[in-house]
């Protein structure tokens, strides 16, 4: 069996992470990122994010400097797009793009379905 590829296994890891996250907000009725499941559910999206970042650095031989280390941990949503067109050229970089945006709606989609499913089973 292959292995996912790390954009693949990124992709699921949000939407287990949403779907627990919306499991966790629906049970415990916790309104906005002031739990510590949402806190914990960000900082493990986080460190995902600059997983699959490294790893796909090193697979497309992109140069990483320190500074675009703590960039992208600090600054993601500026800087992974500025990633994404450099490492893959304009048009597949717009392509990433949009696959970036819909793993995040992934996220948001998947934590919605975990919420009405609590919702769903404690009714």
């Amino acid at each position: 069996m292959r292995p996912l590829s790390p954009t693949l296994a990124l992709a699921l890891f949000y939407a287990v992470v949403g779907f627990v996250s919306g499991c966790g907000l629906a049970q415990f009725r916790i309104p906005g990122f002031g739990s510590m499941g949402a806190i914990l559910g960000v900082l493990l999206l986080s460190i995902a994010t600059f997983t699959w970042f490294r790893i796909d650095s090193r697979q497309r031989s992109f140069p990483r400097s320190a500074t675009l280390d703590v960039a992208f941990v600090g600054l993601t949503i500026f800087v992974l797009p500025y990633y994404l067109i450099r490492s893959r050229g304009r048009r597949a970089g717009l392509k990433a793009i949009g696959s970036g945006l819909a793993i995040y709606l992934l996220n948001v989609l998947a934590t919605v379905i975990g919420a009405l499913f609590v919702r769903a089973v404690g009714a």
